[in-house]
């Protein structure tokens, strides 16, 4: 049994240039030169010349169906893309939604994991379908969000109307001003998750001070929520909407 953590991205890649890929390529990816003789002992690639490494999409579907169970360190586990499929079936959709989040957020192959999703879904599969509603919405998102915090957020404002994850604020040069953690566009309202992690000491309270001075010139406000905020999702829902409201009024009267 070989680690092979990274082989939806291997998978991939190869996919994009007709099933070809160099060592050092395959190296860059997480494959090692010993995962790569064995990958060649058991026939899922060839090296046809020195260096250059090929595969059929078969042969790429063949080591990903195998690579559901790795070793690390002598221990028997699924990978990242199995535990998500599998997850669901097991915790709440929230905390799938956590771990999934996490793992976007790290950089692991989206498509990668839609493969595996898809591969293993049957009818009324639950931790399958999980990670494909998922995988729909971070299709919608373009972005994951940046913190567990900001993940908190998000849910105590998906009832808000309008509402968009990450979205980049431009002036009227089409200069790029700010990417704000959510925004409702059309009253220009920003939302902030606000953790000590990122927000905390005299050069982070600098740089959001300026940040929010450049998006009140481009006339948007800016509300921070910090942990104790969200102990109340109704609370913070009915104080967006009531803020939205008064926008409303104001940008009309304008």
């Amino acid at each position: 049994m070989f680690v092979c953590a990274h082989w939806g991205a291997v998978g991939e890649f190869a996919a994009s240039r007709h099933g070809a890929l160099t060592r050092s390529q395959a190296a860059d990816l997480g494959l090692s030169r010993k995962v790569i003789g064995r990958l060649k002992g058991s026939g899922h690639l060839a090296e046809p010349l020195p260096g250059v490494l090929v595969g059929s999409a078969q042969q790429y579907r063949a080591v990903v169906d195998a690579c559901d169970i790795v070793e690390l360190d002598g221990i028997t586990c699924t990978n990242i893309a199995r535990t998500l499929a599998d997850l669901g079936s097991v915790d709440p959709a929230d905390k799938v939604r956590v771990a999934f989040e996490s793992a976007w957020r790290r950089g692991v192959s989206l498509t990668w994991l839609r493969n595996t999703a898809e591969r293993l879904h049957r009818p009324g599969q639950r931790g399958t379908g999980v990670l494909l509603r998922l995988l729909d919405e971070a299709d919608r998102a373009n972005r994951p969000t940046e913190s567990a915090l900001e993940l908190r957020l998000e849910k105590c404002l998906m009832a808000i109307p309008g509402l968009v994850r990450q979205h980049e604020v431009f002036d009227e040069s089409a200069k790029f001003v700010a990417r704000v953690d959510f925004a409702v566009p059309h009253v220009k309202l920003a939302l902030e998750a606000h953790s000590r992690q990122f927000h905390f000491g005299k050069i982070a309270e600098l740089r959001d001070e300026l940040r929010e001075h450049d998006l009140t010139a481009q006339g948007w406000e800016v509300l921070y929520f910090a942990d104790r905020h969200l102990r109340s999702p109704s609370e913070v829902r009915a104080r967006v909407n009531a803020i939205i409201n008064r926008r409303e009024r104001d940008l009309h009267a304008k």
